[in-house]
């Protein structure tokens, strides 16, 4: 084998890990998106930005 080559085990380490970093950066994201949504919520959500004409009235 030659050294630029990498053994199966290496590619297969590898592969894996990326797989696991990919996943916990989508986690993370997931988990940013959901408390920035909340805080927007908590805070008066969409009546505080889309014109008081919009608003729907509740039964």
């Amino acid at each position: 084998m030659s050294p630029g080559e990498r053994s199966e085990d290496a590619i297969r380490r590898a592969v894996l890990t990326h797989r696991i970093r990919i996943l916990t950066l989508s986690l993370a994201a997931l988990t940013v998106a959901l408390v920035a949504y909340r805080i927007f919520d908590m805070s008066g959500g969409w009546q505080r930005v889309l014109p008081p004409e919009w608003a729907v009235e509740k039964k």
